[in-house]
């Protein structure tokens, strides 16, 4: 049986190649990982198989080896995979239209660009870290506890099943799976968005911002906002449409698509602006031919002593005024979208916070609640604060993350996933290295007492097949 054994596992490590040449090339950069950690582990297993089949004694550990290898083989495989799916997404598509960075005010969404994608995504996570520090320590404790049981227990005969045990118990089945499954599994979710994440320490970066920085295309995406009437007072329709064209393009404001249709059906041309501010209250204005035209919402007029007719009762509407007097009342619709709505739950659950960097003044926390039906509760800064946001959404950042899609989905996303993975990670690299310090004491104990019954090769394989699915149930 030692013999049959031991011809199982040298075929698997003969059919292992991928983990011996990871293994050659952290040890040429002085690292012991946990493919190191494998070849301890099959070496001193393989000799114990050849011992056994010899002079006999309890079985060897072969098929907890064999499942050793395997896992690391998998690690490597998952690994790989999930870069290959985010380099895939890079190349296919060039320059991405969207990157996610991370400001002093949290993630953004800024415009494309590939520079350090490729150098972030391979930069090892704290799985691998942790494993470079604490795999050549709980190699030598499983060595020093092997020569305590063997020495002061009398049992110099058995060294090679004494340490294969301990060191099978040591070295868990997780070790290789807690980084590389659940970033495998987020880069195929993000994949099917047309986003990915440049590996973990993308995804580390924008998860401890717990802010995401949302414009008005992010809350309100085109064709959701729209014209829903027109009422003038005491002008003609050009000057109007041409005063709100002018203001609202020089403003960058979000319903500008929708003036500059007005202008083109009245067949009119902007005219020049001079002196363009923003105010707190929820509007701008600035001079047009020596008169002081201002638009924005209801609050801004009445805080600008405009007089509104008393009988109106629109939430939504954007007014325009020509020197303390109204001209104009342009009635908004704002549509909620069910995508944007999916996504504000989502970052609300996760308790991420959504900071508004918006330049229309309707666009409130008190409008999202009324359009998507629940409380988002965004931060909403000063109106300075909004403007140099929304300005820094259009500059080109750092790749923590690429979108090939528009939309907020994919964007909320890439916030949640990485907090997800983050936390994922950092729990299963916990709970498996709490296991293997556990299990080596454990270990230690019953080989010592010579519990034979209770280390049998079927007990072993069950037991670290069961620590494996409480460390890896974070990444599933």
């Amino acid at each position: 049986r030692g013999a049959v054994m031991g011809a199982g596992l040298l075929v698997s490590i003969l059919l292992a190649r991928p983990v011996w040449l990871e293994a050659l090339e952290k040890l040429r950069a002085r690292h012991i990982g946990c493919e190191a950690a494998c070849a301890v582990v099959c070496a001193v297993c393989l000799a114990h198989c050849v011992f056994a089949s010899i002079a006999g004694g309890p079985l060897p550990y072969a098929a907890c080896a064999s499942a050793l290898l395997w896992a690391s083989e998998y690690g490597l495989l998952l690994m790989s995979e999930s870069r290959w799916e985010s380099f895939r997404l890079a190349d296919l598509g060039g320059a991405p239209p969207y990157v996610v960075s991370v400001t002093a005010a949290g993630a953004c969404k800024q415009r494309g660009s590939l520079a350090g994608f490729y150098r972030t995504t391979v930069r090892p996570g704290p799985a691998e870290r942790w494993q470079v520090i604490l795999t050549p320590l709980l190699l030598t404790a499983a060595t020093v506890l092997t020569g305590v049981v063997c020495v002061g227990g009398g049992k110099m005969n058995q060294v090679l099943w004494v340490w294969s045990a301990i060191l099978s118990a040591t070295v868990p089945l997780s070790l290789p799976l807690t980084g590389a499954l659940p970033l495998r599994r987020l880069s195929r979710h993000l994949a099917r968005s047309g986003s990915a994440a440049a590996g973990y320490q993308g995804a580390r970066a924008v998860s401890t911002s717990k802010r995401m920085v949302l414009t008005d295309s992010d809350l309100f995406p085109p064709g959701t906002v729209e014209l829903n009437g027109l009422k003038i007072y005491g002008e003609e329709i050009g000057k109007v449409v041409s005063y709100a064209a002018t203001l609202a393009s020089a403003a960058q404001s979000p319903l500008s698509p929708i003036f500059e249709q007005l202008l083109a059906a009245e067949s009119g041309v902007r005219q020049p602006l001079e002196d363009l501010q923003f105010y707190e209250e929820g509007g701008f204005g600035g001079t047009i031919h020596g008169e002081t035209v201002m638009m924005g919402s209801a609050y801004f007029m009445k805080q600008s002593k405009v007089t509104l007719p008393r009988d109106l009762k629109l939430k939504t509407g954007v007014f325009l005024s020509v020197d303390g007097q109204l001209i104009a009342i342009f009635a908004i619709k704002y549509q909620a979208s069910r995508n944007v709505d999916w996504a504000l739950r989502a970052v609300r659950r996760n308790r991420i916070q959504p900071v508004l960097a918006v330049r229309e003044g309707n666009v409130t926390p008190g409008l999202l609640k009324r359009k998507f039906s629940f409380d988002v509760k965004p931060v909403y800064p000063d109106v300075s604060t909004r403007l140099a946001l929304s300005e820094l959404t259009e500059q080109r950042g750092e790749p923590n993350a690429v979108i090939y899609r528009e939309g907020l989905m994919p964007y909320a996303e890439i916030a949640v996933g990485s907090k997800r993975l983050v936390h994922a990670v950092r729990m299963a690299a916990v709970l498996s290295l709490g296991s293997s310090a556990v299990s080596a004491l454990l270990a230690f104990y019953l080989t010592f007492v010579g519990a034979y019954s209770a280390l049998t090769p079927v007990s072993m394989l069950l037991y670290l097949l069961l620590w494996a699915l409480a460390a890896l149930i974070e990444g599933f």
